[in-house]
């Protein structure tokens, strides 16, 4: 129970605005593992973990949408507008601007909050807010990425509405709509819903546009380079005396191929590690498996998020075979078993199939050169090795493989 609260708990402090989908995803998720806690309370923990990183960067995805909060319209009571315009005229000139947001703001890129939302959250008064500055802060309480406020004034016998939107981090204007003229307030409704309804549709097209148009960041594909840190902490077998456990911990170098949202990575990874076992087994007689491998993984990464000018963020499912180069069974006194063909089992049987998920992130120093981390947790499925071993020996199974792979390089937008 005090895991599964540290888990609520980290979930809520990275991703506050998105707890309830992440959260959800994290409680069927832990359902499902304390039906399987009783089978294995060790597994049952590092499943946990497996999951965390799966609903963290469910809550990143998440956050990739942009909060818009369109707010109360203001009067300038120096203009006189106040004493010719009711407070209910001014709710429906604030819901045609709220409609008009709904409808030319992609839904897949920014949610429109609702009033009862902006009045639940908001600390300020709105109808006290005159000031920008006022408006901003509250659009930073409410946790608005955006703002929305008209402004009604009256000029001789018209009423004059004026839009405008802010960036609530740091108050740039980012969009504002010619002022629409009326000397009936149905008319002026009638007029601002066109005016905003443009005003949204050139503000979403000029965010298509790249930062730098020079830029090579709009290029779909792009090759990349680095290091990478590779881990098993399970596999191996079961038997009757116990378990009998293979782990690995290596490094290598890696190549990608990037196409946006899927890659394919080519890795040669080199390493090893000492057999576990019981206490009634003896060290002496388990052997260390120095061996290296050719690893070929397809992955998919969905949603790219960009954070800043410069970063972007994206989490990753991917599936990898990992084919056996060479292989060894080192024993304390010196003898050795090597993975080939004139042996029972040759290189190849050390060859397993790998399904991992994790996240990476892309660091842009260049307007097409990037720095890039990846990190990915996994199950590996056993392999023709394991299982010949399993048959030979009459133990009960084999192992589920399953580990962490950090990968560090940079890369070049072609």
């Amino acid at each position: 129970m005090k895991r599964r609260m540290f888990y609520r708990n980290t979930l809520d402090w990275l991703t506050p605005r998105y707890t309830s989908s992440a959260s959800s995803i994290y409680g069927l998720a832990m359902t499902v593992i304390a039906s399987a806690a009783k089978q294995s309370r060790k597994l049952s923990y590092k499943i946990q973990r497996f999951f965390l990183i799966i609903t963290l960067f469910a809550g990143l995805s998440a956050a990739g949408v942009k909060y818009v909060a369109v707010v109360e319209s203001d009067v300038d009571e120096s203009s006189g507008a106040s004493e010719k315009i009711s407070r209910a005229d001014v709710r429906l000139v604030t819901a045609e601007l709220r409609r008009e947001a709904v409808k030319n703001l992609p839904p897949k890129k920014y949610s429109i909050m609702t009033t009862e939302t902006v009045i639940a959250q908001g600390s300020a008064v709105l109808s006290e807010c005159h000031e920008e500055n006022c408006v901003i802060s509250l659009g930073s309480t409410i946790g608005a990425d955006y703002i929305v406020r008209g402004t009604v004034s009256k000029v001789e016998s018209k009423f004059t509405l004026q839009v405008e939107m802010y960036e609530t981090e740091d108050g740039t204007l980012v969009a504002s709509c010619d002022p629409v003229r009326s000397e009936s307030i149905g008319e002026l409704i009638e007029k601002a819903a066109e005016a905003c309804a443009n005003m949204f549709k050139t503000w979403v097209a000029a965010q298509k546009v790249t930062v730098d148009p020079d830029s090579k960041r709009a290029s779909k594909f792009s090759v990349g380079a680095g290091a990478l840190f590779a881990s098993d902490f399970g596999g191996g077998l079961k038997y009757d005396r116990g378990q009998i456990g293979m782990p690995f911990y290596g490094g290598g170098a890696s190549l990608t191929f990037d196409a946006t949202y899927a890659a394919i990575s080519i890795a040669y990874i080199q390493g090893g590690g000492k057999w576990k076992g019981p206490s009634s087994v003896s060290p002496d007689t388990l052997p260390a498996t120095p061996r290296s491998s050719l690893n070929i993984g397809v992955y998919a990464k969905y949603p790219n998020i960009e954070i800043g000018r410069n970063i972007n963020i994206y989490p990753i499912l991917s599936i990898d075979y990992d084919i056996a180069v060479s292989g060894k069974l080192e024993y304390a006194d010196g003898s050795k078993y090597v993975f080939d063909d004139r042996n029972d089992y040759a290189a190849n049987t050390l060859s397993a199939l790998w399904v991992k998920a994790g996240g990476g992130a892309d660091c842009y120093v260049t307007a097409s050169a990037y720095i890039r981390g990846e990190l990915l947790y996994g199950a590996r499925m056993s392999s023709a090795y394991e299982k010949g071993v399993v048959e030979k020996y009459k133990a009960e199974n084999t192992r589920l493989g399953h580990g962490l792979t950090a990968k560090v390089g940079a890369g070049f937008r072609l």
